[in-house]
């Protein structure tokens, strides 16, 4: 197991993909983006430095789909017995009916 693991850091270390440069990096990343800098500014950065070797459109693409993935809400796991007990009980709806006769009682 400890093998698998190494393998795995050697590569996002690497930095074989976008994405594995993305998530070696995200609390810099990150960091930066809540000090306000740009994307752009901290691609620059990244860049420079050697620590993210693709184009701005790469990392933008990689960085989105983590951050989308990040926030994407998790499934309700409750079984659906549970959910019916909290909603209200069910109460039939009265129903539109259309007479195309006029009542003149109702008219007036």
């Amino acid at each position: 197991m400890t093998n698998e693991s190494e393998l795995l850091s050697k590569r996002i270390k690497q930095g074989k993909s976008a994405r594995h440069q993305i998530l070696f990096h995200k609390e810099q990343i990150d960091e930066a983006l809540g000090q306000g800098f740009n994307k752009i500014d901290v691609w620059r950065t990244l860049h420079d430095e050697g620590k993210f070797t693709r184009t701005y459109n790469s990392f933008l693409e990689a960085y989105n789909k983590l951050e989308n993935i990040s926030r994407t809400p998790k499934l309700d796991q409750t079984p659906v017995e549970a959910k019916k007990t909290k909603n209200k009980p069910f109460v039939k709806k009265k129903k539109f009916t259309h007479d195309a006769k006029p009542n003149p009682d109702e008219l007036i």
